[in-house]
Order: structure tokens, then sequence, then C-alpha cells
């Protein structure tokens, strides 16, 4: 939480805490690489076993 909802709620946000009505986005790590597994953003799942489900703009 120090690097999330500790920046966010000082800033006035309603970012970095995953609870009803609240925003955040949600990455889900590889414990042994770091790499990332699942990624949801904006309630959309992104990524999913490492693979880009959805595409950006500048792809």
């Amino acid at each position: 939480m120090a690097i999330t909802a500790n920046p966010a709620q000082i800033l006035g946000l309603n970012k970095g805490t995953i609870k009803i009505n609240s925003d955040a986005d949600l990455v889900l790590l590889d414990k042994q690489t770091l790499a990332p597994l699942h990624i949801w953003s904006n309630g959309l799942h992104m990524v999913e076993n490492a693979v880009p489900i959805i595409k950006g703009l500048f792809e």
C-alpha cells in the first residue's frame, strides 16, 4: 500500500485499493520471474497467462 494507496490518498484520488467503488488496476506477477501473468485495467482483463488479449492503439 505504500506505493499505491498512500500516494493516491495524499493526492485525493480514489485509487490504489481493491474495494467497492474504488478505481485500481491489478497486476498478478509470477513469483519466480516477476513477469506479469494477468493484468486488469479499467475493469478489463488485458493480459491472460502472460499473453495480451486486448491490444492498444499502437500495436
